[in-house]
């Protein structure tokens, strides 16, 4: 019996914000509190009282525990799929995807908050695609505390640009600086059919060491040998207020056309927008960006 009330608790806790959790906490304090009442008893009142305080508190630390040991497993799954998917991918000569169009842009905020979102139009090269895999890293170890909040959705697009609904997308840490996340499609993708996405991550601190460590930053993008690269737009948009130099990275790669251009848009903040052309398999190309400024 105590199971079975133990797992419809969990099923509570899960469902509901933690301030109805509370006002069912005190409702049990005042049946206690009500005991007492009727029974016009001080001694019946503090024994109800302290029977409920430790029935509740046993029952916290059985929820922990069971809570703690579904996160470990659910970690064990995306190391175990993202290890399978790695086998997938890596055990053909074929690359999954040729990208026609990689679109990315960086919002930067003061503390080094980042919102990426990055729109791909690729093509499927293998005779069914089923998922695709994004690495990302930032340039610095991250906590757990900021690597357990990043957050990333992917949606198709219609050719319209219109969205579609939310793919089930599948992260793993592989280190403290790398993420991994794989996404998945709701219907395999047929060789030579095209794919339309978008992919949108929000990264406590990714930048933090360059807004406020005053370090530089580089915004670069790398290819492999499994993923076939047409063109990379890349823009990075500074908080209001700020302004940073920069200089290229991979320009000096004969198979490379690196374009980087500089303006305001019209909120005032300062954009740095790179293109590249054929970016070659294990190349890195990109801007690397510097505040010229101390932070306001």
């Amino acid at each position: 019996m105590f199971k079975s009330f133990i797992a419809w608790l969990d099923f509570y806790v899960s469902r509901e914000d933690p301030a109805s959790v509370l006002k069912s906490l005190v409702g049990l304090m005042a049946f206690a509190g009500l005991l007492g009442t009727i029974f016009g008893n001080q001694a019946i009142r503090v024994g109800a009282f302290v029977v409920v305080i430790v029935f509740v508190v046993s029952v916290i630390l059985v929820l922990l525990t069971d809570r703690r040991r579904t996160t470990q497993q659910l970690g064990l799954y995306r190391k175990l799929l993202t290890r399978y998917t790695d086998f997938v991918r890596d055990n053909s000569s074929d690359p999954l995807v040729s990208v026609e169009s990689w679109d990315q842009t960086v919002y930067l905020r003061p503390n080094g908050d980042v919102r990426e979102v990055l729109v791909i139009k690729a093509v499927a090269l293998r005779e069914r695609v089923y998922f695709v895999r994004m690495t990302a890293g930032s340039r610095w170890e991250q906590p757990e505390r900021y690597r357990r909040n990043v957050e990333v959705a992917a949606r198709g697009l219609t050719v319209n640009g219109s969205s579609g609904t939310r793919w089930n997308v599948t992260t793993t840490w592989t280190s403290s600086q790398k993420m991994t996340a794989v996404l998945h499609l709701h219907e395999p993708v047929k060789q030579g059919e095209e794919i339309h996405f978008e992919v949108v991550r929000v990264w406590p601190g990714k930048c933090r060491p360059l807004m406020r460590d005053q370090e530089a930053e580089e915004f670069i993008f790398r290819s492999t040998n499994l993923l076939v690269m047409r063109r990379v737009n890349y823009t990075i948009v500074l908080p209001e207020g700020f302004e940073a130099i920069h200089e290229p990275i991979g320009q000096q790669h004969p198979d490379v056309n690196l374009a980087v251009l500089s303006h305001q848009d019209k909120e005032g903040r300062r954009v740095f927008a790179w293109s590249a052309d054929l970016v070659p398999a294990d190349t890195a190309v990109g801007i690397r960006v510097e505040l010229s400024k101390p932070t306001p």
